[in-house]
């Protein structure tokens, strides 16, 4: 089951940096300005109901369906879309919304938010290589469609990219790289950050 993308790393890795300098970019102006309330309120409105009661095992699901299985969902909807990097708008809003909730917590009790910031920072960013994975296929999968789109509009017609072949590699890259990272990632959130929250307390 080879993928047959040579780039697909170095998109992957791109998209990566991209999501990391978005959240610190977001952290940086949430803890110095501290956003409105209101901006705070309707992320945690966006989280499930019952997440802080969850824990263990039902945490790691709902972590999995939520995060492994809906998101890439949108992502590809969107992707179908004949607009460039529109099924980004999750990494983005994921990442901003990542740096604003602890850049708020910072600004708070920076001590309290830098312990709450580590101990969550495993799991975040497992999960921001995981989503960078499946952009990375998403980005062809976008561009064949693009690529079939404008060609009906141009007399220099470029090279069409299959859009078989984007879509089986996107397949396999989920399936081979950002499942695996995901239900690592949901693994990680269920079980470590308390064991993190607690040995930082002890430092």
């Amino acid at each position: 089951m080879k993928i047959r993308d040579d780039n697909y790393k170095k998109r992957a890795f791109k998209f990566f940096l991209t999501m990391v300098l978005l959240f610190l970019i977001s952290l940086t102006l949430s803890a110095v300005f501290s956003p409105p309330k209101e901006s705070i309120e309707s992320i945690i409105k966006g989280l499930p109901k019952n997440l802080s009661e969850m824990k263990g095992i039902d945490l790691v699901w709902d972590y999995i369906v939520q995060n492994g299985l809906k998101m890439p969902l949108q992502m590809f909807i969107l992707a179908l879309i004949p607009i460039p990097f529109l099924y980004s708008v999750t990494l983005i809003i994921s990442s901003v919304s990542f740096g604003m909730v602890f850049g708020l917590l910072l600004h708070w009790n920076f001590k309290q938010g830098m312990v709450k910031m580590l101990a969550a920072s495993p799991h975040l960013f497992i999960e921001m290589l995981a989503i960078s994975f499946i952009a990375s296929g998403f980005y062809m999968l976008n561009q064949s469609i693009i690529r079939k789109v404008t060609n009906k509009f141009k007399q220099d017609k470029k090279y069409n990219i299959s859009f078989k072949s984007t879509f089986l590699n996107l397949l396999k890259i989920y399936i081979l790289r950002a499942l695996p990272l995901f239900i690592l990632a949901a693994f990680v959130e269920a079980y470590v950050p308390q064991l993190l929250i607690n040995l930082l307390h002890e430092l």
